[in-house]
């Protein structure tokens, strides 16, 4: 015997499967590698690696947020030249 074919139990059901999906995948995922709990760290900026990253007191500091070019990495301008993006970005970051 053939079972109705019914298009809205058909998409109910794959959007609960997806939900589950999305939520086992969610659970699987290692937690944040960084905490704004703890003491500050303080110090001195021992290096500044690019736009984004510097180190601090031995520990490399990654700025959550900021998406800066690496420093070796070129841009295209919009006339098609190219420039050192990621040296202006480091260079900003020291400043």
């Amino acid at each position: 015997m053939l079972l109705p074919y019914r298009p809205r139990l058909r998409l109910r059901t794959i959007t609960i499967l997806t939900g589950l999906g999305l939520l086992a995948v969610y659970a699987a995922l290692p937690e944040a590698p960084f905490s704004l709990d703890g003491p500050p760290l303080t110090g001195t900026v021992e290096r500044v690696v690019d736009g984004d990253t510097i180190d601090i007191a031995g520990q490399r500091i990654r700025l959550v947020g900021l998406d800066a070019p690496e420093w070796n990495q070129t841009c295209t301008t919009g006339d098609g030249g190219s420039w050192e993006c990621g040296a202006a970005a480091a260079s900003r970051m020291r400043n």
